[in-house]
């Protein structure tokens, strides 16, 4: 360890003495699986507090990682200047406002835990909801809305999504879903994913949409596509 880093571990080490386990406080649910997780706002409360206490000053820088990546780095640093990071890499689903900023949340949860050290509740991503909540009564099936216009001109013009595009949605959601997941809960998380990016269902995306989720679900995580980008 050099001399000049010898203050911020020393402090993060004093505040680690006391930290304790964060309770989860959102949960997020894709057919029969679901997960939850602590909030970023959760994380700050509890922690900003301790750390400035111990003269510990935190802070978040984001970069563009070409091509298509935000690196999102959290710091923290103490009254001499001496400092540690933790930073990571998360594509948005797109590169509007809301999708930009669900990223920066997304990452700033991540390193704010990874660079403190902090632990949260364990995590119950793939225990099937049957296993913690009492059974449901199913819903009743609802009437299939409209085709939308746009939808019925792509068909027609041939610029919807095509077969290929549907089973690779599909075959890349069946990969990142448990592997007890039945076809049913992978649909639904298909039909989620489509919903959050575009307000559309698999089928009613074209083929430049298709392609869209497409590269976005090759760098997905199974908690990434059950909340798209969690905040």
């Amino acid at each position: 360890m050099s001399e000049n880093q010898q203050a911020i571990w020393a402090a993060l080490a004093a505040v680690q003495m006391h930290l304790k386990t964060q309770a989860h406080t959102r949960r997020v649910d894709v057919g029969k699986y679901g997960y939850t997780y602590t909030e970023l706002s959760a994380l700050c409360d509890y922690l900003l507090p301790v750390l400035g206490a111990a003269g510990i000053a935190t802070t978040y820088t984001t970069r563009l990682a070409p091509p298509d990546a935000l690196e999102i780095e959290c710091r923290l640093t103490a009254g001499d200047g001496s400092s540690v990071a933790a930073s990571t890499f998360i594509t948005p689903a797109s590169w509007t406002a809301q999708d930009v900023g669900k990223s920066m949340t997304y990452g700033r949860r991540y390193t704010l835990q990874m660079v403190t050290g902090i632990a949260t509740e364990a995590d119950d991503d793939c225990a099937p909801d049957s296993a913690k909540h009492a059974p449901k009564e199913a819903p009743k099936a609802a009437t299939p809305p409209a085709t939308p216009p746009s939808r019925e001109r792509d068909q027609l013009e041939g610029t919807g999504i095509t077969e290929a595009q549907r089973r690779k949605v599909f075959a890349r959601v069946k990969e990142i879903m448990p592997a007890d997941a039945t076809d049913d809960d992978v649909r639904a998380a298909c039909t989620k994913t489509a919903q959050d990016m575009f307000q559309l269902t698999v089928s009613g995306l074209n083929k430049k949409q298709a392609s869209t989720v497409i590269e976005w679900l090759e760098t997905a995580t199974f908690e990434m596509l059950t909340d798209k980008v969690p905040f």
